[in-house]
């Protein structure tokens, strides 16, 4: 099994259509967050998943569970907590990319703490950690601290998938990833990440 671990979360993404009104945005609500579309796009690959993450018990995050179910993804690692769901607003920029906002302050996945981490089994065969949870707090420490335990233990992933929306500092994703890429076994890195 591989245990995926951060943020889950709704991307809401603007339409173009309003009515011509600029009192009015329509959105489209997707499930989503990377670690989480991670966790699920395993599953639809045939491979044994679970997520490690905070979900919402507002509507959104029983609707965030209600895909992971669907989906198949193990909810053995999953904590509730009555803090609300993240959210990504998303609009379509002029060159055609996406821009990021994000309100996640105080949300549910972002509550992680070092005692909640899991003993892991040897079902785990490998952690993949990746995106904002890196760098938020305190999810981040937490976070720092599995992947320091079991570090040479199983193989570790990373997908870096910078986002300075919810983190704008730089040099703070800098010396997280450096620390990061030091226990990684694999790193999957974009074009943009390298950039930055």
């Amino acid at each position: 099994m591989y245990l995926v671990c951060g943020e889950a979360l709704f991307d809401f993404f603007s339409e173009d259509d309003a009515g011509g009104l600029a009192s009015k945005v329509n959105f489209k609500a997707i499930a989503g967050g990377s670690p989480f579309n991670v966790a699920v796009g395993l599953r639809r690959l045939g491979v044994d998943s679970a997520l490690l993450a905070g979900l919402s018990t507002d509507y959104l995050g029983r609707r965030l569970l209600q895909v992971l179910q669907g989906e198949g993804v193990r909810q053995d690692f999953l904590l509730d907590f009555a803090a609300p769901t993240t959210l990504a607003m998303v609009a379509v920029g002029a060159n055609g990319s996406p821009q990021y906002s994000f309100r996640g302050e105080g949300c549910a996945d972002r509550q992680l703490q070092p005692e909640h981490l899991p003993t892991l089994g040897p079902e785990v065969r490998g952690l993949h950690i990746g995106s904002f949870s890196l760098v938020v707090q305190p999810i981040a420490d937490t976070l720092l601290a599995l992947v320091h335990r079991e570090s040479g233990k199983r193989l570790i992933s990373l997908d870096p998938n910078v986002r300075l929306n919810p983190e704008p500092d730089i040099e703070r994703w800098r010396k997280r990833i450096a620390t990061l890429v030091e226990l990684a076994d694999l790193i999957k890195v974009s074009d943009e990440d390298l950039h930055l």
